[in-house]
């Protein structure tokens, strides 16, 4: 069926409201279509100008007085608020650590990502019986050991994963610490099952603040009312005379780790079991008190020293040099075995001698 000529344009449709012409024609159409087009490609408004009429600085600088814990939940408002806050999300926790967790910030520091280290060390760091003998700092029933494809396992990055480990565990019995209530033993020997549940949620949640600075922060928020109730509840027992933080009504309420600053107990061991939490009030590792400066001094990041002393000790000139020794000692009329055997005999003693030869500056570092 051939289509007939358009329907003719009437005056009703040429003339507007306001008495002009309208112009009808392709190019005014290709127009339209063109600034609809550009109209739809175009970005939201930020909320800066639409939920709230104020500038992004301002904007900011008002957030970062609220807690972390404040902030994830105000994600949950609405699409536009959690777009908004993950854009600034960096800037605006940098704000909020330094002012309010200046010093835990520095004694809970995150393990650098497998993902950020350069790939030619990557064989070193999984080597098996590099590994095998990290295994001291692993065997915690507390503690999930870090997944070594993921997560650096040099030794600083590996202390620094089972303090954030602690840390979440520590606050999740502080209800049975402030009531009494025992924390439930394990046996030696023994894995139940909701013990494998708990510290896999704990090691869930660190995961997330390795890769969102915001939980990252909640962690540190998390391990400051842990701090702040572990004091308080010991301050309350007037057997126990052991020295700790001052910490006024005022510091608690503050909601800043500004009192720890203050002189206080060493902060260093590992509770190296749950048993341990009872006794506990603060754990701020990384740092020693100096009595000369009489202030806190921290320890710098060796994790860069760490890993050149892993790629030279476990990298490939390393295992090329093993290899050679036991080809010699097969040629001198051995079975290559004899150096096998010295090297599980001494597997076991592989963590001592790793420890003072990485990280031995560590301590001589803190300790002045």
């Amino acid at each position: 069926m051939v289509p007939g000529p358009p329907p003719p344009v009437t005056s009703s449709e040429r003339v507007a409201a306001d008495g002009n012409l309208t112009i009808l024609s392709k190019r005014t159409e290709r127009q339209r279509k063109r600034l609809e087009k550009k109209a739809s490609k175009r970005p939201p408004k930020s909320i800066g100008t639409g939920l709230f009429p104020l500038p992004d600085e301002l904007l900011l600088s008002i957030f970062a007085h609220l807690r972390p814990s404040d902030l994830l939940r105000l994600q949950q408002t609405c699409k536009s608020m959690r777009e908004y806050l993950r854009t600034w999300e960096s800037v605006l926790v940098k704000e909020v650590i330094a002012r309010r967790y200046a010093c835990l910030e520095p004694c809970l520091r995150l393990p650098a990502l497998m993902k950020d280290i350069d790939p030619s060390i990557h064989p070193a760091l999984l080597h098996p019986e590099r590994q095998g003998g990290m295994g001291i700092h692993k065997k915690f029933q507390h503690v999930l050991p870090a997944d070594p494809t993921c997560i650096c396992t040099c030794l600083t990055c590996i202390l620094r994963w089972n303090s954030l480990c602690l840390v979440v565990d520590f606050a999740h019995w502080q209800p049975n610490l402030d009531s009494g209530t025992p924390i439930p033993m394990i046996p030696r020997g023994k894995l139940p099952v909701w013990n494998e549940d708990l510290v896999a949620e704990n090691a869930k949640i660190v995961q997330r603040a390795l890769v969102s600075p915001l939980w990252y922060a909640r962690v540190l928020e998390v391990h400051l009312s842990s701090t702040t109730r572990s004091i308080r509840r010991h301050a309350a027992n007037q057997g126990n005379r052991r020295r700790r933080f001052r910490m006024a009504k005022e510091d608690e309420m503050s909601g800043t780790d500004e009192f720890l600053q203050r002189s206080g107990p060493p902060t260093m061991d590992f509770p190296f079991h749950r048993d341990n939490y009872y006794m506990l009030e603060s754990y701020l590792p990384n740092r020693g008190w100096s009595s000369d400066l009489e202030r806190w001094l921290y320890m710098p990041d060796w994790h860069e020293r760490d890993l050149h002393w892993v790629s030279e000790r476990w990298g490939e000139k390393s295992s090329t040099g093993k290899n050679t020794t036991m080809k010699q000692a097969t040629d001198q009329g051995g079975t290559g075995t004899e150096e096998r055997e010295t090297q599980s005999c001494n597997s076991a003693t592989i963590p001592a001698l790793i420890q003072p030869t990485e990280n031995a500056h560590q301590l001589s570092e803190l300790q002045k």
